[in-house]
């Protein structure tokens, strides 16, 4: 059950969905005493109480969507854009509306406020995309290598046949492309090798002693 909890008139309660395939719940957190007397007792106190987090049920689910956003709707490769790109009018006015909700209400928290802004910039198209930082000479490095490896594991079985660097083996079925020197940054075919699996983690293990 994936549950986010809010207090609502001294009452916790929780918000969310239960799996993927349900629809949006709100469960009312009682302990066993507290429970048992509200319903020993009749106290309509609990009436009162489920009547009052009904009647707060939108801004409710608004804060459950704001707070869950960026983690359960913007999972794809998109970011932010992802809202225009694969959500539908209907969701995305659905968006729209708990974003206004959100920013309309005093009990909204910072952050609330600051997703709901960003959903409405997206949505009207005043979102501008903050730069991506500028990936280090070692970042970049890896990049190209990883680019690279189908055709560099070619050349380095040409230039040393099939067969792990340390113990010679070529019963692998895929041996791995490590640096000869650990140390160092660079990546390319003067410091790489093959090397099986097993002899990569007693390698490992012994350099950690």
């Amino acid at each position: 059950m994936d549950i986010t909890k809010y207090t609502i008139d001294g009452v916790v309660i929780g918000l969310g969905a239960v799996g993927y395939h349900y629809e949006k719940g709100i469960v009312i957190y009682l302990s066993e005493g507290d429970a048992s007397d509200y319903i020993e007792n009749k106290d309509s106190s609990l009436v009162d109480i489920i009547h009052s987090v009904y009647s707060q049920r939108h801004i409710l689910d608004a804060w459950s969507e704001m707070d869950n956003f960026e983690h359960y709707r913007l999972q794809g490769y998109g970011g932010w854009m992802s809202l225009k790109s694969d959500y539908n009018y209907q969701s995305q006015n659905e968006f729209h509306c708990q974003a206004k909700l959100v920013l309309e209400h005093d009990d909204s928290t910072e952050y609330q406020k600051k997703v709901a802004q960003t959903i409405i910039n997206v949505l009207y198209g005043d979102y501008i995309e903050p730069e991506k930082p500028e990936k280090s000479p070692e970042e970049k490095a890896k990049a190209v290598f990883d680019r690279k490896k189908p055709r560099l594991r070619l050349k380095l079985v040409i230039r040393d046949g099939y067969q792990c660097d340390n113990c010679g083996s070529n019963k692998e079925n895929s041996l791995c492309i490590v640096k000869k020197d650990e140390s160092s940054t660079v990546l390319e075919m003067e410091n790489l090798t093959l090397r099986c699996r097993s002899c990569m983690a007693k390698i490992k293990n012994k350099n950690k002693k």
